[in-house]
């Protein structure tokens, strides 16, 4: 009962903390570039994230009408929405490091691992590839679970190595300094990600992509002081650095 309890409220902190970034991210943004429309995307399927969580522990085991079901398409939505936030994390990268957005090939060509997951998982109630909802309502993993973590790693995993090559490559120490939280973006979630492997209802993805995210946050939060409020431009103070 504790350690259910414990659950219930990081998932609770961590569906705040995001509500909070997103409602303050939109009410400081008038002009949405697409850069953060994609940043508001992911800030929505990372509390969509944390609410399928809670609700996934809330009604593991319980036993009344639908409820199979209903832990059959929350389980779906939570896959999803762990594999669309790497790939929009991926793409907001992109935009960040190279100032526009993917070309539509290059979309649709990522876009494959994403469709291959949705085949999965709506093949998934006949196999139990990837899951298994039994009849006393438990949640069990199944074999496909490892196709889930590649395809969801992949978009994180290539937005890193990304922004590690411009990070090498440019030489203005401020661009530097502007794009290794991206770099830094990988680290609270990969940690995440291996305890949950072991210990699957223990919510520590949400928690690593909710400090990944606030560190984005707090990242943009000094960019906007650096620049004139007027020309949108950085201070010169900024750019002699």
């Amino acid at each position: 009962m504790q350690s259910l309890l414990y659950i219930f409220e990081i998932n609770i902190i961590c569906f705040i903390v995001l509500l909070f970034i997103f409602n303050y991210y939109n009410y400081k943004t008038i002009k949405r570039s697409t850069r953060e429309r994609i940043f508001n995307h992911i800030l929505l399927l990372s509390i969509g994230l944390c609410f399928f969580g809670f609700c996934l522990e809330f009604l593991n085991g319980k036993m009344f009408n639908l409820n199979h079901l209903i832990l059959e398409i929350m389980n779906s939505l939570y896959y999803l929405s762990m594999t669309m936030i790497g790939y929009k994390w991926l793409n907001y990268v992109y935009i960040c490091t190279f100032k526009e957005d993917l070309q539509t090939k290059v979309k649709r060509l990522l876009q494959i691992p994403i469709l291959i997951l949705m085949f999965l998982i709506l093949t998934n109630h006949f196999n139990h590839f990837l899951f298994v909802i039994d009849s006393n309502n438990l949640y069990h993993r199944g074999m496909g679970i490892y196709i889930h973590w590649i395809i969801s790693w992949f978009y994180i995993v290539l937005a890193t190595i990304m922004s590690l090559y411009v990070i090498i490559h440019t030489k203005s120490k401020f661009q530097k300094k502007e794009i290794l939280p991206y770099f830094y973006f990988v680290i609270a979630p990969i940690i995440g990600s291996i305890i949950q492997m072991y210990y699957p209802s223990s919510a520590s993805f949400q928690v690593g992509i909710t400090i990944s995210l606030l560190m984005i946050f707090f990242n943009y939060q000094n960019n906007m002081i650096q620049k004139d409020p007027l020309t949108g431009l950085k201070n010169r103070q900024v750019l002699e650095r």
